[in-house]
């Protein structure tokens, strides 16, 4: 079976950044070997989507003791929000991750402060993955070739690697040994021809873990980054509330589309990686229906089809009746945005005469951030 070409999607970081970076220090001797290997790991859009700088963040909160498994579409939600979802420096998304990480089960899981980490220096290295996964840009051609001789699974060997400074790929550290002591963490056995007393890394991309031996990953690799602490744990911010003014105005006439009705009113967005639900419990009357069976009603933010919604409708009959219609926005960036209620007669025809909160009682549309 022919595998899917995985994405990359990763730009060296400038050299300014790394210039200005705090190197890690090999303070304390690192163990002599040492592994974490996640229960659950995952692709986190990396099959579909250049977020592999994202993907890696995903991977090093699975690190985590216990483990923290982000899911896959809230990993691209977040890549997406923050524009990094086909392309990134490594660097540009430690800085939004220590501001604003992944949002899951009630709480944030932000990056703590991040600093470089010479990846040429053995000691230094180990040290560093000694402390949590270590993030690292890489030239991915080789690797892809080494991650394909197993079909996309975990315990692919990478070695006899040349030089190639065609960085373009977002990978990271989880372990180092003696290539036969990481073999045997994961349960594999060391193919003829590979030395298994030489040092080797333990390496996460594109839903696998693989080892790949020290000059193969000296030959590959433009930067690298460690995380103290890997994850800052934080309780979600409490839910942010908007609410319109009265919707009762003025009388409209509708037809087969759905048309803005009744005054707009501003919502600020002001996180990353949350939904905003709008609705309206409330009242709507109508004079008349034409080639109608009653109004469809919904609630947009900028004219935009909600990504979930509970629609409400006025049926034939029933022209003075209570209301009730919900809109989800699951993916929209941090910002400003215009919200209104929308109606049309449904299916086709026309409606006349119709009234948001008739008697004007004060209804009006909660937005909620969450």
């Amino acid at each position: 079976m022919l595998l899917q070409t995985p994405k990359r999607g990763a730009m060296p970081s400038p050299r300014s950044a790394l210039a200005a970076a705090t190197p890690h220090l090999a303070v304390l001797e690192a163990p002599p070997n040492y592994i974490t290997v996640p229960a659950q790991i995952s692709m986190w859009g990396n099959s579909d989507h250049g977020d592999c700088v994202t993907a890696e963040e995903a991977f090093a909160k699975a690190c985590n003791s216990p483990e923290i498994f982000i899911p896959d579409g809230d990993v691209v939600s977040w890549a997406t929000e923050h524009g990094v979802l086909e392309s990134a420096a490594p660097v540009q998304v430690l800085q939004l991750m220590q501001k604003d990480g992944f949002q899951e089960g009630g709480s944030m899981f932000d990056d703590g402060p991040f600093s470089s980490v010479n990846w040429t220096n053995p000691a230094i290295l180990q040290s560093a993955i000694s402390k949590g996964p270590v993030k690292i840009g890489v030239a991915a051609d080789q690797l892809e070739t080494a991650w394909r001789t197993t079909n996309g699974q975990s315990g692919w060997f990478a070695v006899g690697f040349r030089a190639d400074t065609g960085y373009d790929h977002c990978v990271s550290l989880c372990g180092y040994g003696t290539i036969n002591w990481l073999a045997q963490q994961l349960h594999l056995q060391v193919p003829a021809g590979i030395d298994g007393t030489k040092t080797g890394y333990a390496l996460f991309t594109w839903d696998s873990i693989g080892i790949i031996d020290a000059p193969s990953l000296l030959a590959i690799t433009c930067e690298a980054w460690l995380r103290q602490p890997t994850t800052v744990t934080q309780a979600a911010t409490a839910p942010l509330y908007t609410e319109s003014g009265s919707l009762n105005d003025k009388s409209y006439n509708l037809g087969a589309t759905m048309q803005p009705i009744g005054p707009s009113f501003q919502v600020s967005k002001v996180r990353s990686g949350t939904a905003l639900e709008l609705e309206l419990a409330g009242t709507v009357s109508a004079t008349s229906l034409a080639g109608a069976n009653g109004i469809s009603l919904e609630i947009r933010v900028n004219g935009l089809n909600p990504n979930f919604k509970v629609q409400g409708s006025l049926k034939a009959g029933h022209l003075y009746d209570s209301i009730y219609t919900k809109s989800i926005y699951t993916a929209l960036a941090i910002g400003t945005y215009t919200a209104q209620l929308y109606a049309q007669a449904a299916p086709s025809g026309t409606a006349t005469g119709v009234i948001l909160d008739p008697g004007g009682w004060g209804e009006a549309i909660l937005a909620t951030e969450f």
